[in-house]
C-alpha cells in the first residue's frame, strides 16, 4: 500500500508541473501585452500608425543631390526675332516677302529638253517596264496601223483566223519570255513580229466542289482547242496579203530564254529546238483576213457634249 502511494505522488507532481510549463509558454498568447495607442512594433515609440483620415504632420523634406532641372518656354518675342531676324508678327513678314528669286549668272539652270534624246532607245540594263514606256512614247507616224488577230487553234494542228481587226496608231510588243508558245508574223523571209504566250491549251481551275474531283487542289486539264491573239505591226487590211503565221512550241530540255526576239528565234531555228504547231500560208490567210476583217471604230462624241 505505502508503495503504490509512493508512485501515485511522483505521478500527480509530475502532471503538475508539466501544467504550470504549458501556462507559462502559452501566456503570452492568452494575454498578449497591451501597447500604448498610436505606437506599432514591439515596444513604444518605434513609429506612429496613421488612422483612417488622418494627414501626416511635421515630414522631414529629404533633398537629393540629382535634381532635375524642367527646360522653361523661351519668351515669343525671342522666337520671333529668331525666326524673322527683326522680331515682328510672322503674317507681316510674309506679306512682305519676295516671290522671286533672281538666279546669278552662271548659276544652276536646268539645260532644255531634248525630244530626240528622250525617244532614244533604253539602255539594255533598262527593265521591261522601263522599254515598253520608251517605245510607246516614241512617235508614230500618220496612217500607222496593226492587225489584231484572233485565232482559233486546235491541238491537232488546225488553225483559222476568227476575228480581224484594223487598229490605227502604232504597236508596243515586248520580249519576255512568258510561255513556251512562240507566234510568228512574216513576209517573205522577213520575220515582223516574234513574241512568246503560255500555253493556250492549259485550262486552270479551283478545286471542284462536288463530284469524283472534289477537294482535289489545283485542277489542270488540256483543251481541245483554244483562241490565241496574234498582233501585227505595220499591217492593215490592204496589206494584209503577203503575210505568214506560224506557231511554234520550244521542245523540252533547252536553256530557259532570257528574251523573245528575232535574233532569239533565229538561233532557236538553227539549233532545231522548235516544233512547228500550225502555218498559215499568205493563200490561206489573206482569204479568212478578207472575210472577218473590219476597221476599229472610233465614235466621234456628238456636238455640244464636253470633251
Amino acid at each position: 500500500m505505502a508503495r503504490f502511494t509512493r508512485y501515485f505522488a511522483r505521478r500527480s507532481a509530475a502532471a503538475v508541473a508539466l501544467g504550470l510549463t504549458g501556462f507559462v509558454l502559452s501566456a503570452p498568447l492568452l494575454f498578449p501585452r497591451q501597447r500604448p495607442e498610436g505606437t506599432a512594433g514591439s515596444g513604444a515609440g518605434l513609429g506612429k500608425v496613421s488612422k483612417a483620415g488622418e494627414l501626416q504632420q511635421g515630414l522631414k523634406v529629404t533633398k537629393t543631390a540629382s535634381a532635375i532641372a524642367l527646360p522653361t518656354m523661351p519668351d515669343h518675342a525671342q522666337v520671333q526675332k529668331t525666326v524673322t531676324g527683326t522680331g515682328g508678327r510672322m503674317e507681316d513678314h510674309l506679306k512682305g516677302a519676295k516671290t522671286a528669286v533672281a538666279v546669278p549668272a552662271g548659276g544652276p539652270v536646268q539645260p532644255p529638253v531634248d525630244p530626240a534624246r528622250s525617244a532614244a532607245p533604253p539602255p539594255k540594263s533598262a527593265g521591261p517596264q522601263r522599254r515598253h514606256a520608251v517605245a510607246a512614247a516614241v512617235a508614230v507616224p500618220a496612217g500607222t496601223s496593226y492587225l489584231h488577230l484572233v485565232v482559233r487553234v486546235t491541238d491537232d494542228g488546225k488553225a483559222e483566223v476568227v476575228r480581224a481587226t484594223e487598229v490605227a496608231g502604232g504597236l508596243v510588243g515586248h520580249d519576255e519570255p512568258t510561255g513556251h508558245f512562240l507566234y510568228e508574223a512574216a513576209r517573205g523571209d522577213k520575220t515582223e513580229v516574234v513574241q512568246a504566250i503560255p500555253d493556250p491549251f492549259e485550262h486552270r481551275s479551283f478545286p471542284a466542289q462536288g463530284g469524283p474531283l472534289a477537294g482535289e487542289g489545283h485542277h489542270v486539264t488540256r483543251a481541245k482547242a483554244a483562241e490565241i491573239v496574234i498582233k501585227v505591226p505595220n499591217a492593215s487590211l490592204a496589206t494584209a496579203a503577203g503575210l505568214h503565221l506560224r506557231l511554234y512550241k520550244l521542245k523540252p530540255g533547252g536553256r530557259p530564254l532570257e528574251k523573245v526576239d528575232v535574233e532569239t528565234l533565229t538561233a532557236l531555228k538553227r539549233t532545231k529546238s522548235l516544233d512547228m504547231h500550225f502555218e498559215l500560208a499568205p493563200a490561206v490567210l489573206a482569204p479568212q483576213i478578207s472575210r472577218v476583217g473590219r476597221k476599229l471604230e472610233v465614235l466621234a462624241l456628238p456636238q455640244g457634249l464636253p470633251k
